[in-house]
């Protein structure tokens, strides 16, 4: 009998943002990528049931916990969220413009044993808010959730 139980034993993520290269984040605590879909429901005038459904909108939904960060080195992709397209010199600053920072998020789980590695690529991530927590005496912890348009999932070797 086939075991389909999959046990991760490593996940890790890394980030890039748009011509810059790629930043892995330390202390994943869970990220997860949900490919979402609006439907619209078609009923028949003649019937109460269901007719047809249709797929009208699509995006890639993510969400990142990272359980401890530096504040120099992990926050620089971060700072771009605040002050898109200035990924040369992110000042931590808020910025007066319109302009959307986007990133390519990579996701990979490395199972326990001999199973096989699963591989997801989502593009075109904005990030709407870059919370920022404060805890006292303990790790303060990034979580942060995206919108991207594309994901390609895959099983490497």
């Amino acid at each position: 009998m086939v075991d389909y139980r999959y046990f991760g034993a490593k996940a890790t993520l890394s980030v890039t943002p748009a011509g810059g290269s790629a930043v892995p984040l330390a202390a994943i605590k869970e990220w997860s990528i949900t490919p979402r879909f609006d439907h619209v429901e078609d009923y028949d005038n003649e019937s109460v049931f269901l007719g047809d459904v249709a797929r009208i909108k699509g995006r890639v939904e993510i969400k990142i916990k990272v359980g401890m960060w530096n504040p120099v080195v992990s926050t620089m992709w971060m700072k771009d969220i605040l002050k898109a397209g200035v990924i040369a010199t992110p000042d931590g600053q808020t910025s007066d413009t319109n302009a959307v920072a986007k990133f390519t998020v990579t996701g990979e789980v490395t199972p326990f044993g001999n199973a096989t590695k699963f591989h997801a690529v989502v593009t075109n991530v904005y990030f709407e808010a870059w919370p920022v927590v404060g805890q006292l005496d303990t790790w303060n912890p990034q979580e942060m959730s995206g919108v991207g348009d594309k994901v390609v999932f895959t099983n490497p070797a």
